[in-house]
């Protein structure tokens, strides 16, 4: 990732130690770039030390532009901090400052899961990022953010599953990665663990497609074109004359395209979602009217 912001991709490294080095790319002109130790990334002016085995995420964790950090660590149960510590950005553009940090729970209780690697992505498809830990004990703890985009909450935890939910993902020193690893728009997961192996547990649809269900004894509906090139026809169906608004949002919950389409009639329509500037992937689309929340997705291609 471009820690700061000067068009050539960073390295941001977690250790064994609880520290966070920063190698800043200085030369992109060969196959490979040219790295700089440019030393441990610090908050309030010592070097940020979560105890042991920090394991950190780049995200835009309140959704201002700036790079925060997510930090998975070792945990409290040798007398340490949290399991996962959130350093907001304090500084700006391209030159990330951080102070003291907050600790992440769920339901008004600590995250205290041991050596935990965090992972964000948007995986119920709502708009809204989620939190993905994995842990010692090798399952992957899945968080999903019942808050908003800007101020994620977590209220519950459930494991991960495979084969259609019958088995729990399970292995030692889990370290996912939410990704769509063989880009049919569907988000899959990228795991290594304490073996050495890394493995993909590819993602299936769960009744999320290019038409979402429609509420019982309701003619509403939307459906999104999918792949699509540059545009993506969105067909909206109204039961009633209503008020419309229409939300794109990336596979890290990102809002990139917000619309308000006014008030429209009842009936069918036709409206052209133009994603020209956005790069190539998976979309998810919100339409909201006066009385529903509708879901599309769209595969962007190149």
């Amino acid at each position: 990732m471009d820690w700061n912001e000067d068009g050539m991709l960073d390295i941001i490294v977690g250790g064994r130690y609880g520290n966070i080095e920063y190698y800043r790319a200085t030369d992109v002109s060969d196959t490979y770039p040219t790295l700089t130790d440019a030393g441990y990334i610090q908050a309030s002016g010592s070097n940020i030390d979560v105890g042991y085995n920090s394991a950190p995420v780049v995200v835009d964790w309140d959704e201002d532009g700036l790079h925060d950090l997510l930090l998975g660590s070792q945990g409290n149960y040798y007398g340490g901090d949290a399991s996962v510590l959130l350093y907001l950005n304090e500084g700006s553009t391209g030159d990330p400052q951080f102070g003291d940090y907050s600790e992440i729970s769920c339901g008004g209780t600590v995250i205290d899961s041991y050596r935990v690697v965090p992972d964000v992505a948007d995986l119920s498809l709502d708009g809204n990022k989620d939190l993905i830990l994995g842990e010692y004990q090798g399952y992957i703890e899945y968080y999903e953010n019942t808050g908003t985009n800007e101020n994620p909450q977590f209220s519950d935890m459930e494991w991960l599953t495979y084969n259609y939910g019958s088995s729990y993902i399970d292995h030692s020193n889990t370290r996912p990665t939410i990704h769509d690893w063989n880009e049919d728009g569907i988000l899959d997961l990228v795991c290594g663990c304490y073996n050495g192996y890394v493995i993909v547990y590819l993602g299936y649809e769960v009744g999320l497609g290019e038409e979402t269900s429609t509420p019982a004894g309701r003619s509403s509906g939307i459906s999104v074109q999918s792949p699509s090139h540059g545009t993506a026809p969105v067909k909206l169906s109204l039961d009633g004359s209503s008020r419309v608004d229409l939300e794109v949002y990336d596979t890290c919950g990102r809002l990139v395209e917000n619309t308000a389409l006014g008030r429209l009639e009842a009936g069918e329509h036709s409206i052209p979602l133009d994603l020209s500037d956005k790069p190539a992937g998976m979309y998810v689309v919100i339409c909201s009217t006066d009385a529903l929340r509708m879901t599309g997705r769209t595969v962007l291609l190149r």
